[in-house]
């Protein structure tokens, strides 16, 4: 791998890597999940209150009138009375209703819209409902019909298409957060599924890479094994790098030099390593020398080492 790692440390790293690509997939999930949970707070607080808050001030704003053309057509003293309590009613709720409306989270667009809505309001109140009601308490019937069918008519249409402006708005933006919440939730999937391939991709290289060595280390010194045990004392294995493979090959190449050093100082190992690597002590000991059955002991062929230990 052109790093000077022993394998402990490079099992140590290929977990470390696996381990902290997990925690980013975790961590990206829980920050899609925490961000789309924001954004589904955001559309109930700031877009469904809100259209709910408008629907019921359309509402009033319609039993209002409703309430103001009944008295003028049924003029009596109880339905007038009855009548104008409901439309006062209806005015404490709006208050207190659009009060809590202007405290949400409101666009710049939904702002002037707002804005726009809170003077047509104040328009209808001014030119249509006070002078109608001061026509009913005052029993003017024809007055009351002309504010009825003029000003107010203008007015609270007026109010009634700003609200219904502000209701669409509120569809469309609730649509635009939704529309954002799906891109960000491609983002963080698209963004997980990199991490996780990225994350097999690192694995299965480092591990292959790995495998690899450790595969490659044992084959040489098992080869080198091999040929020593055929007699060859100049096997060698490679023995670059600083893992537990590379002094295992040094120690191997340690164990081999030792045995040249000894067999060295003594003329005649050099020739018994060579007649037992060709397989004269297995012919010696079944069949050339009996007498090695016989006596028990150990014996060398005549010529080699100049002696025999018994």
């Amino acid at each position: 791998m052109g790093i000077n790692l022993s394998i402990r440390q490079r099992l140590f790293v290929m977990i470390l890597v696996s381990l902290a690509l997990m925690a980013a997939i975790a961590l990206m999930g829980l920050t899609g999940m925490t961000q789309v949970e924001r954004q589904l707070q955001t559309v109930y607080d700031d877009r469904l209150v809100p259209m709910g808050q408008l629907g019921t001030i359309s509402e009033l704003l319609m039993s209002s009138r409703m309430n103001l053309r009944m008295a003028l057509s049924d003029p009596s003293q109880q339905v007038i009375d009855s009548s104008l309590e409901r439309v006062r009613e209806n005015q404490r709720r709006m208050d207190l209703i659009w009060a809590e409306y202007v405290q949400t989270f409101l666009t710049p667009r939904e702002a002037r819209l707002a804005s726009n809505f809170d003077a047509q309001r104040g328009e209808l109140q001014r030119l249509g409902i006070d002078p109608l009601v001061s026509a009913l308490e005052s029993w003017n019937w024809q007055e009351g019909e002309r504010i009825l069918q003029g000003d107010l008519a203008r007015t609270y249409q007026q109010a009634a298409d700003t609200l219904r402006e502000m209701m669409d708005l509120q569809l469309e933006v609730g649509r635009q957060v939704y529309e954002e919440s799906l891109v960000f939730h491609s983002r963080i999937r698209n963004g997980m599924v990199l991490i996780f391939l990225l994350g097999l991709a690192i694995t299965a290289t480092v591990g292959g890479l790995l495998m690899r060595r450790i595969t490659s280390a044992l084959d040489q010194l098992v080869t080198a094994t091999g040929r020593m045990a055929q007699g060859d004392l100049q096997a060698r294995v490679p023995a670059d790098g600083n893992d537990e493979l590379t002094r295992c090959g040094r120690a191997f190449n340690d164990m081999s030099d030792s045995f040249r050093t000894i067999l060295g100082q003594d003329p005649g190992a050099g020739e018994w390593c060579h007649f037992s690597a060709r397989g004269g002590i297995g012919t010696a000991l079944h069949g050339d020398r009996p007498d090695l059955a016989a006596g028990g002991g150990t014996a060398v062929p005549d010529g080699v080492g100049g002696h025999r230990h018994e």
